[in-house]
């Protein structure tokens, strides 16, 4: 339970940043949404935190510095997969970030490339567009695709920045189902 609690306060801080350093503020309040909470068996969800720990190679940072190089140990992503409804989707969370880093841009990259900053996210949740989102209350966040795209296998990449502009990427290969 303290680890949910953790996970709603990390949501919330983000969503509270993001809200609160928006350029754009004429956008629309984001529409109500289902709030039935997303789970992934604790199978999965221990097999993405040992894929995540085996992948240090993934993990890439524009600057070599010590205090980079710490920072990108401390990225923990889970991918999820599992749920079937709505289809032609995964919902994506951000499990451990370091401290003062925030989500700044997620990419796709494959035969379709999408890259959409954390406003553009924030905007395809209230919208619906495809491409990353994240829902208004910042419960929930994914990357929504084309149904023609079943099977593609591609990178998902997450880049995180500091105040200072030093960045941090997580990235993994997938498939989407």
């Amino acid at each position: 339970m303290n680890s949910n609690i953790k996970l709603y306060l990390v949501f919330m801080s983000l969503f509270i940043v993001l809200t609160a350093c928006s350029q754009d503020q004429r956008a629309e309040p984001p529409k109500d949404e289902d709030t039935t909470d997303i789970k992934e068996s604790e199978s999965e969800q221990q097999e993405n935190e040992e894929n995540d720990k085996e992948s240090d190679g993934n993990l890439k940072d524009k600057d070599h510095d010590n205090e980079i190089d710490s920072a990108k140990e401390q990225v923990l992503m889970i991918i999820d997969q599992t749920q079937e409804e709505p289809p032609d989707q995964f919902y994506f969370s951000v499990k451990k970030l370091p401290d003062g880093y925030s989500l700044a841009k997620m990419a796709w990259d494959s035969n379709h490339d999408v890259t959409n900053t954390t406003q553009e996210a924030i905007r395809n949740g209230g919208t619906g567009n495809k491409g990353f989102y994240i829902s208004g209350n910042g419960q929930f966040m994914g990357f929504s695709y084309d149904p023609s795209w079943k099977g593609e296998t591609g990178v998902v990449i997450f880049y995180f920045e500091n105040e200072a502009k030093e960045q941090v990427t997580w990235q993994k290969t997938i498939t989407l189902l």
